[in-house]
């Protein structure tokens, strides 16, 4: 499912963000188009068999014109 949401590509910029809310994180990724886009990540604590964060939403934003 992951793939389908996120293109192919390489990361250019992480930033984590602090809020009321919660934290989450925005990732930057070029795609094989050259073309960069903006997806958010929700991270929530959960632990699993994987580690103590489990991402429970990802949203990709659009570019401000």
């Amino acid at each position: 499912k992951l793939k389908s949401i996120v293109p192919y590509g390489s990361v250019t910029a992480v930033d984590i963000f602090d809020s009321q809310r919660g934290d989450w994180v925005v990732v930057v990724i070029r795609d094989i188009w050259s073309t960069s886009r903006v997806f958010k990540f929700v991270p929530v604590e959960e632990k699993d068999q994987y580690g103590n964060i489990k991402i429970s939403e990802i949203v990709e934003i659009p570019q401000a014109k």
